[in-house]
């Protein structure tokens, strides 16, 4: 199970209006991955829609989803790790936008 750290503001700012809509934003120092290591903490807002858990990050769009909390923390982890190394195999053909969505990744992570 990830390691949370504590909620960010916007949690602590408008915790009474996510908790109505079943949301939460949890800071994780821990993402499962096999490739790839979080060097600084990770926000990530996580909501229950339908019948799933979805875990989602706006600044790097992403999410993932599952049955449990766990389960979709863990496949956000996948999409991450994707997108990460999709990026870093193109980087001298990216846009503007994705290559500071890569610079914004090399914040985040080391490689193992």
């Amino acid at each position: 199970m990830p390691a949370v750290l504590a909620p960010n503001k916007l949690e602590r700012g408008y915790g009474v209006a996510l908790k109505n809509i079943g949301a939460k934003v949890v800071l994780l120092q821990f993402l499962p991955m096999k490739r790839l290591l979080l060097c600084s903490p990770l926000s990530l807002f996580i909501e229950m829609a339908a019948d799933k858990i979805i875990v989602s990050n706006a600044n790097l769009d992403l999410f993932g989803y599952g049955e449990t909390e766990s389960e979709a923390i863990s496949d956000f982890a996948r999409s991450f790790e994707e997108l990460y190394f999709t990026l870093k195999e193109n980087a001298g053909k990216l846009s503007v936008n994705l290559t500071f969505q890569l610079k914004f990744f090399a914040t985040l992570v080391s490689e193992k």
